[in-house]
């Protein structure tokens, strides 16, 4: 992984994989010890057994990651929208300069007061805070289809590295029942040929 992992993921991964799962795909500003968090807690419930095991398991916290990135980044972009649909709103019908505009469309995302004022302000108008809401959804629904299209993307493989791994855990119990039959059964010797 990296050298800075945490002293549980440090515990957990063994030494001779970690450098081959690689570093993880964070972004800049994300937390590399929120990162190391998942992966503890995921290889703590999945247990991996084998070097298989783990390249599934890495999957299985990148796809996690991802999915919990693209919901961050959809609620901002919800967020963006409602701040940019109550701009318009001032720039447009109330015919405001558009940085007095964009002040006060930003200042009631962030200041409860201003948000009240805003919204009496625009009430006054005829704009209800629900529809700007709306409108402003609608105006970026292409957007947020794509990300629910990347989230559904990101769930399914991850579901898939899961399956994979209790399949392949069902495959070797499987083996070894068969395997265990056939010597309580007398059809394999547990003694070995003799060399000819």
């Amino acid at each position: 992984m990296r050298s800075s992992l945490s002293k549980a993921a440090r515990a957990l991964v063994p030494k001779q994989i970690r450098d081959l799962l690689g570093k993880p795909p964070l972004l800049a500003d994300e937390d590399a010890k929120q990162y190391d968090n998942l992966l503890v807690e995921l290889a703590g419930d999945v247990k991996p057994k084998d070097f298989i095991e783990w390249l599934w398991l890495k999957d299985i916290v990148d796809l996690t990651w991802d999915i919990l990135r693209y919901r961050r980044i959809k609620a901002a972009y919800v967020g963006h929208c409602q701040w940019a649909g109550i701009e318009h709103c001032f720039k447009f019908p109330l015919n405001l300069p558009s940085e007095k505009a964009r002040s006060l469309a930003y200042k009631s995302m962030s200041d409860p007061e201003m948000k009240e004022q805003v919204e009496a302000v625009l009430s006054s108008q005829g704009f209800d805070p629900n529809s700007i809401r709306a409108d402003s959804f609608v105006r970026a629904i292409d957007k947020l289809d794509s990300l629910e299209r990347m989230i559904a993307s990101a769930e399914l493989r991850r579901n898939n590295a899961l399956r994979e791994i209790e399949r392949r855990r069902a495959d070797l119990g499987i083996a070894r029942r068969r395997t265990s039959d056939q010597v309580i059964e007398g059809e394999v010797s547990l003694v070995p040929a003799a060399a000819e």
